[in-house]
Formats: C-alpha cells, structure tokens, sequence
C-alpha cells in the first residue's frame, strides 16, 4: 500500500548533510542513494511515489536529479570545484538544489539548448554551450513552447503557464499525472531579455575541479551543438540526448554519425559507463547506465545503412510510427529532420 505523500519540498535550505548517505529522508521525499538502484523503486507493491526529484550518487561526489521523470542532470564536485551538466527543466529551484550538493565554485555547462535541458538557465550567473546552440536559446518562444507544450517532455503533467493558465496537452496517460500525480507543476522559462552570460564551449575543453578533469568533445545531429562531457576520475560519459539507445543524431548523414561516434570510440578508454538526459523517464524512476557495447553497435548500425544493408524495424515512439536500423543494443535513425525536444 502506498504511503501518503507529503508536499513538495520548497524550502530547500533544510537539504542537510544527514540527506546525503544512504537511504530515506523521511521528513521529506528526497532520495540520495548511493551508486545502486534502491529497492523502493524496485518493488512495484511497495513503490513509493517521491514528491521531489530523485537524486542518485552514481559515482563518489556525483550526483545524477531525476527532474520528476522529465530528464536528468548531473551535479560533479572536485576538490576545488563542480560542474553542473545541464540544469533540467527549471520546474524547481535548480541553483539552490545545487548550492546544497555542492559548495564549492561550479561553472554550468549544457549539453544542448532543448528546453528540458536548459530551461533552468537563467536561474544561474554564466552556463557554457556550444556557439552553435546559442542562437537557439535566443529563440525564447520557441525553448518555452519545448517546456509548456510539448507532451514528450512533461508526460501530460497538468503544466501551467507562467499566467497560471493549466496546460493540459491531451498527449499520452504515462508518467505526469498518471504517475506523479501533480496539479501545480510550473517552469519558470527562458527570459530572453535576463539571459545569463554565455561561454562558448571549444572541441577538448576540460574543466579542471581539482582532483578531477571534464572532458568536452561536440556530437552534433540531435542540435548543432550536442556536446558529450567525459569524466576519467569516474569513468563516467554524460552524454546528453547525443547518445542513448534510440539514437536522434538526424541531422546528419550516415557517414557523419560513424564518424563522430568512431571519434568518441577514441576515448573509450575513460569511460565504462555513460549516462544520458533521459534514463528515468515518464513513471519509471530506475535509474541506470547505458551499456558501452551501445557505442560499437551504433557505429555498425550507421554503418550498415552506409553500405547499403541495415536491419530495419519499426517502432512506436510518443505515439509515432518510426523505422530504424537495428544492430546489436543500437536503433538508430535512418535520416530525415532532426527530432523535436527530448
């Protein structure tokens, strides 16, 4: 039998230190688990439904926010100082979540500027991206129109409108309302006119945290500006929307895709794990690492419709019938516009 659920927590100054190991905050449905799936999202009998985004220690000062099953981002703490990878969808008071998983220094960088992404960014003083993605954020109706209408991000979350104005999409039943069950879920938007200062990421730009170095490196095709972060201290690639099982990299051609997943192949050697914007998705709060074979498997899989001979099949996604070319672990899109936002 479910518990029942406690309001959200708003006041997040009362995140402590006792929140940070093992287990439970009873006072409230915030969740640090320690590298592990918790049993409380195993057992289906027992589920409990959080009120507030999961967070996952996937790695020792690593933290992955499960942003109601909206997307992920990533808190990294060095020694002197963070990084932020993304900054989710802005329904929550993203800086001040992260002021308390880190108190050093941190510098934000996003992985591309699709609003489930960056729509937190102008709760922070500078984010990093590729140049390539900033016109996109520029684009203030259109990263806000990503955030309030569009069911593939919030999942027919009763979403409302900065006037208040319910937003209720008649997308699909999953996830949102069917699983969260929330009435006041809000965005606080991109503000083109308060937009925070913007550096611009360059191909093999590392972070240096102190104890710990980020590698950046652009996988273009799901935006211009993808970028993927590699971190060798944990062994971790945090690879946005540019690198998960269903493959969006269509905005390139075949060979364009070999050649930048063969480019990342490269560094395989820092990396055993990669970890995406979307893994606990809809009303699925497991949270878990993609596969490393997924990488080789996407390169023949593009390779393949490159010689001419893919395995094609259909799937259903967000309602849509689509066709990819399957190898291995890897579906990838045979061609066409690039994705919408997710």
């Amino acid at each position: 039998m479910r518990r029942e659920k406690k309001p959200v927590l708003t006041d997040l100054s009362k995140i402590n230190a006792d929140m940070m190991g093992p287990g439970r905050c009873e006072e409230y449905d915030i969740y640090i688990d320690p590298h592990i799936t918790p049993d409380f999202v195993k057992n289906e009998d027992d589920r409990i439904v959080p009120n507030f985004p999961i967070i996952y220690e996937i790695a020792d000062h690593t933290y992955q926010i499960n942003e109601f099953g909206m997307v992920n981002f990533y808190v990294l703490v060095g020694e002197e100082r963070g990084l932020v990878i993304d900054c989710g969808c802005g329904s929550i008071d993203a800086k001040e979540l992260v002021g308390h998983l880190c108190p050093l220094p941190y510098d934000v960088a996003i992985t591309h500027a699709h609003g489930d992404h960056c729509g937190g960014m102008c709760q922070f003083e500078k984010v990093w991206m590729y140049p390539q993605d900033i016109p996109l954020v520029h684009d203030s109706f259109r990263v806000n129109q990503q955030l309030w209408e569009n069911p593939n991000i919030w999942r027919t979350f009763p979403a409302r409108y900065p006037d208040g104005t319910v937003m209720d999409y008649p997308g699909t039943s999953s996830g949102g309302k069917a699983y969260y069950d929330y009435t006041n879920l809000t965005f606080t938007g991109i503000d083109v006119d308060h937009l925070p200062e913007i550096g611009e990421l360059q191909e093999g730009q590392v972070f240096d945290l102190g104890g710990r170095s980020v590698t950046v490196i652009r996988m273009q095709g799901h935006t211009e500006g993808s970028a993927v972060f590699i971190d060798p201290k944990t062994r971790i690639a945090f690879t946005g929307d540019a690198l998960n099982e269903n493959f969006s990299l269509m905005g390139n051609p075949p060979e364009l895709n070999v050649e930048l997943l063969t480019k990342l192949k490269g560094y395989r050697k820092d990396f055993d794990r990669m970890y995406p914007g979307h893994t606990a998705i809809a009303y699925n709060t497991a949270n878990f690492s993609q596969s490393p074979a997924l990488l080789e498997d996407a390169i023949m899989a593009y390779q393949s419709i490159v010689d001419g001979n893919p395995v094609i099949e259909e799937f259903q996604i967000h309602g849509h019938i689509m066709k990819k070319a399957v190898y291995g672990k890897a579906k990838v899109d045979l061609g066409g516009k690039p994705p919408a936002a997710g």
